[in-house]
């Protein structure tokens, strides 16, 4: 755990749709591949030739759609990509300690990119580029928008308990968020993420 305190690891971050939310609340965060085999399959915020270039596999043979897709910090080329969607878009805080469990892999850059490096021991977190994950923006460096997007994954499944923040763009979206919480109920022995988790936080988004 020294490593994730010592890079200030509060969180994991996901993006997902509002319209994702009932799946998300009842399954908790599930891969490519697992929620194709569930049947609940829901929409993706990245585009289809991402999706292609995420065929790779990683460096222990298991599909990169194996994992869900976590990222050191929510204010990346994905979402600045989808920036006149904000509104529609939460922001999944995750509890950073499934950086230690023995299946979670992390990354310096994209996954899907071939220059990226795959990482499992947390001691390695020291090899990711923390100076462009902290910056305001990513272009002024060599590589930025890949480095940006540093990935931990997570093997099939992140519970409904990991997930401990929800962070929506504005009240009217945290408003939507509750509605939806209140009408889907989770799976026999989950627990249901509470109303408290749930805030608006404006600083994660693209405003500027």
């Amino acid at each position: 755990m020294q490593h994730i305190q010592r890079h200030r690891i509060q969180y994991l971050y996901h993006l997902t749709h509002l319209i994702n939310l009932p799946t998300l609340f009842s399954h908790g965060l599930l891969s490519h591949n697992e929620a194709h085999r569930r049947g609940v399959v829901a929409a993706d915020l990245s585009d289809e030739e991402v999706q292609l270039r995420r065929r790779r596999v990683a460096p222990n043979r298991r599909p990169l759609h194996d994992y869900v897709p976590l990222y050191f910090t929510p204010k990346n080329p994905m979402l600045f990509a989808r920036r006149d969607e904000q509104e529609s878009i939460v922001i999944l805080g995750i509890a950073s300690r499934l950086l230690l469990h023995p299946d979670t892999l992390f990354t310096d850059g994209n996954a899907a990119a071939q220059e990226t490096r795959f990482y499992r021991d947390t001691a390695h977190l020291d090899r990711l580029h923390w100076n462009v994950l902290h910056a305001h923006f990513w272009t002024p460096f060599i590589e930025g928008k890949r480095l940006r997007c540093a990935e931990a994954l997570v093997y099939r499944q992140v519970p409904l308990r990991e997930i401990l923040k929800v962070y929506c763009y504005s009240e009217a979206t945290k408003l939507a968020v509750r509605s939806i919480l209140w009408v889907t109920p989770p799976l026999p022995g989950e627990k249901r993420i509470g109303y408290r988790h749930l805030e608006v936080n404006r600083s994660l988004y693209f405003d500027d």
